[in-house]
């Protein structure tokens, strides 16, 4: 197991894979992993779809081109009915940032296994609801296709790019 700071800094994106099953053993792990997520008051709204072999994986080709011959594939998901709203301010509803967190869980446990994934935003919500069968109230947050990276993959030119922390941090005393 590494480190936090080294698993964050190689964690990246993972566009290619190899056609390789993933043990059980190492998708307990990255589910284990996910189910200790927080969220708000402790409500976990969300819910994942595990789409295990490339056949389950193609299911969401008419959602997104984004699949890179994955052999599996974790959907995100939140119920916006039973997640935290800060309904006496503004109606903020927390299960976007509930299930963003359980995403982030599932692919830093995945790079501290060997495996790789990505986050794919660009899909259709109401293809992905339509092929699992979704009712209205389930929200899609993020495709993660999952799998073990090619040996030829690269990580994109931009993934050590990072901003000064002067940029992005306000100390206020």
């Amino acid at each position: 197991m590494k480190d936090f700071l080294t698993l964050a800094k190689e964690r990246c994106s993972v566009r290619k894979f190899e056609d390789r099953e993933i043990e059980q053993e190492k998708l307990d792990y990255i589910l284990a992993c996910g189910q200790v997520a927080p969220s708000a008051r402790n409500l976990q709204p969300f819910h994942t779809y595990l789409l295990l072999g490339k056949d389950a994986v193609k299911r969401m080709e008419g959602a997104t081109h984004y699949t890179f011959s994955a052999p599996a594939m974790l959907i995100v998901t939140y119920d916006q009915t039973q997640a935290w709203v800060r309904d006496k301010i503004d109606d903020f509803c927390s299960g976007q940032t509930d299930a963003a967190i359980l995403a982030s869980h599932y692919m830093f446990a995945a790079c501290d296994c060997g495996l790789g994934t990505t986050w794919v935003q660009y899909f259709d919500p109401k293809e992905v609801k339509k092929e699992l069968n979704l009712p209205e109230n389930i929200q899609v947050m993020t495709l993660l296709p999952l799998g073990y990276p090619a040996a030829d993959y690269e990580a994109s030119p931009r993934h050590t790019e990072r901003k000064d922390l002067c940029e992005t941090l306000t100390i206020i005393r």
